[in-house]
């Protein structure tokens, strides 16, 4: 009876294979340092050579921001890692809030 409950469960997508999650996460790692290396080796460095500190520290903090949402959300783009925009907008307003982030 258990094994049969676990197979309706894995077949719902209630669980899935710890390789998936592996494979899935790697590529969400992925995104975040090629988003990272992208911001602040190519776009950041022009537009906070004009910037005060404050300014600067507050266009690093969205650059940072993008990527915590990415490895939060898988990016939003389905997968086993989601959140819908309500969610998004509570990552990100934790985010801004320097607060703990949760999914729930």
């Amino acid at each position: 009876m258990k094994e049969h409950g676990l197979r309706l469960a894995v077949k719902k997508r209630e669980y899935v294979a710890i390789d998936e999650v592996w494979e899935v996460w790697t590529k969400q790692v992925a995104r975040a340092k090629d988003l990272l290396r992208n911001k602040f080796e190519m776009e950041l460095p022009p537009i906070l050579s004009w910037l005060d500190a404050t300014a600067n520290q507050e266009e690093c903090r969205k650059a940072i921001d993008e990527v915590l949402i990415i490895l939060h959300t898988a990016g939003g783009g389905g997968g086993i890692f989601t959140a819908d925009e309500d969610q998004k907008a509570r990552l990100q307003e934790a985010l801004a809030l320097n607060e703990p982030l949760t999914m729930a």
